[in-house]
Formats: structure tokens, C-alpha cells, sequence
């Protein structure tokens, strides 16, 4: 009897030194997040010439299927003089969030206080706060294309 508790022991032991290693290991190979001052942005601070806001909802077919696509969008976009902003109108909280960055960045005009602007993205001029044009679809060529088109035109 005595040896099967010895036994047992030896096995805990055993297991405990595999967890440690396992452990020791992982630690070894953790990366650690870089402190404040190693950051360094080079993005600087300007005033947008096209603000491209997006208004979503979660119960929305078009808005779920352009979920996955945005952050691509943006990225093949990749200018510094359009802002991406997302108005997502699911529910209160995210409303008046969304409220509260249209009235910070100035563009009452996408404003409709309903759901009629779901799954679209309206582009407007930074500068006189006016919707240049507005897209709704879930094809990101599209929106590209229209992105682009505006972007082209407010640089002649």
C-alpha cells in the first residue's frame, strides 16, 4: 500500500515538473510589449480632406457582410488624407457614441437620426462638411472605386 502512494507521489512530482517546464518555456519564448517611449508613429496630425463614414448595425445583412472587408478597405486605401469613421447604430450605447463623433468631427449631414444609412459609406468633404457621394454595397471594389474617385476628384 505504501508503495502505490509512492508511486502516486513520484507521478505528481513528475507531472509538476513537466507543468513547470512547459511553463519556463513559454516564458522563454513570450514577447514582451514594448514600453511607451519605444513606439515611435510617424502618422502626422492633420486635418482630413475626406472623412469616409460607415454606418453599421449588427442585424444588418449588408453591414455583416461588409464587417470583414472594411479593415481591407482601409488598408488598400492607405491615404493620408481620408478618415475612416464607423457609426455603428446597434444599439443605445452605440448610438450616442456615434452621435457624439459626428457632432465632434462636424458631419451632421450623415446624420439622419434613423437606419436608413445602413450598410452604406458616405464620403465627406473634410473642409465644408458636405456629402461629396455615398455608396451602399457590400462589394469593396465598389467602395474603392468610389473612394477613389472621390479622393481623385478633390485633388484637381
Amino acid at each position: 500500500m505504501n508503495t502505490k502512494i509512492d508511486h502516486a507521489c513520484a507521478l505528481l512530482r513528475l507531472i509538476g515538473l513537466g507543468i513547470l517546464a512547459v511553463a519556463a518555456i513559454l516564458a522563454a519564448h513570450a514577447v514582451a510589449a514594448p514600453k511607451g517611449s519605444d513606439i515611435k508613429v510617424d502618422a502626422k496630425v492633420k486635418a482630413p480632406d475626406i472623412i469616409a463614414v460607415r454606418v453599421r448595425h449588427d442585424m444588418c445583412p449588408l453591414c455583416k457582410g461588409l464587417d470583414p472587408k472594411f479593415p481591407g478597405i482601409i488598408r488598400n486605401a492607405n491615404d493620408e488624407s481620408v478618415l475612416f469613421v464607423t457609426l455603428d447604430l446597434t444599439d443605445e450605447t452605440t448610438q450616442q457614441q456615434a452621435a457624439l463623433t459626428v457632432g465632434a468631427l462636424g458631419i451632421e449631414c450623415v446624420w439622419t437620426g434613423d437606419l436608413s444609412k445602413l450598410g452604406s459609406v458616405t464620403f465627406v468633404d473634410g473642409k465644408s462638411k458636405r456629402i461629396i457621394s455615398s455608396v451602399q454595397t457590400v462589394d469593396a471594389r465598389e467602395i474603392e472605386a468610389a473612394l477613389y474617385k472621390v479622393v481623385d476628384s478633390s485633388r484637381e
